[in-house]
């Protein structure tokens, strides 16, 4: 997913909204998981990498690294599960009962195991992955798992089918039609409560994104009555959501 871009200093609205409609083409990403890219950084917006003005000397969000470290670190160690340099059960956390705990990590986790398999995983391939997964983790924990992949890969063999039938989405105006498609779709093959600790926080973002993109797509309001507007909609944000897109899209005046 691409990153948004921001300048430390008092912003245009025309770039900010820029780098919000940067941030929106992550609900492309989501939509068409065969690009590879973690969806971690639709969760995290400010950890947005920070362009430097030419100009103006640019500072990094105060936290900005160590999110950004600790992202590639975990990035790093299910890369590295996949190559089979550790075993795929470590990616998987489990809680004191011995139960799966499942959250938009074990998401990020299941997006990797099974992007080198585009068409879905042969027989041969869910049994070398039942292996792996079996290895570190408790048996019930080990067929929860496998359960969640199955239909992890049942997800994007639909989005598939969804990314074909729409090949132009963006430009034809459908994201938010797509998007709500999307999360159907997960919600098609994972219960409710499931599909929320995997997609909610991912799908908050986006959502937000979305709208914050709308609120002037011809530029006919004045900076001060659209920083209004998105001051309106943070507002309504929870109150993680909250802090962080007001630290990326509402830099001090």
């Amino acid at each position: 997913m691409s990153n948004i871009h921001i300048e430390q200093k008092k912003m245009p609205w025309g770039l900010l909204l820029a780098g919000t409609a940067v941030a929106v083409a992550g609900v492309t990403w989501m939509m068409w998981p065969d690009s590879g890219i973690s969806s971690s950084s639709a969760e995290m917006p400010a950890s947005a990498t920070t362009t430097v003005n030419e100009s103006t000397p640019s500072q990094a969000l105060p936290d900005q690294t160590q999110r950004e470290a600790d992202m590639a670190a975990d990035m790093a160690n299910i890369q590295a599960a996949v190559n089979g340099e550790r075993s795929l059960g470590t990616l998987f956390d489990i809680d004191a009962q011995g139960k799966l705990s499942i959250s938009s990590r074990t998401k990020d986790a299941m997006v990797m195991i099974l992007e080198p398999f585009p068409q879905g995983p042969s027989p041969k391939d869910w049994e070398s992955l039942e292996g792996r997964i079996n290895k570190d983790l408790p048996k019930a924990a080990a067929q929860h798992a496998m359960q969640l992949l199955r239909s992890m890969n049942q997800v994007n063999l639909a989005i598939e089918q969804l990314k074909k039938a729409n090949p132009n989405a963006e430009a034809e105006g459908k994201t938010l039609e797509l998007f709500a498609q999307l999360k159907t779709i997960r919600r098609q093959h994972f219960d409710t409560q499931t599909a929320n600790a995997l997609f909610a926080e991912e799908e908050g973002w986006a959502d937000f994104l979305l709208r914050a993109q709308s609120i002037d797509p011809e530029g006919k309001l004045s900076e001060e009555e659209r920083r209004s507007r998105l001051e309106k909609m943070i507002a309504g944000l929870p109150d993680g959501m909250r802090a962080k897109a007001t630290e990326v899209l509402l830099p001090p005046q």
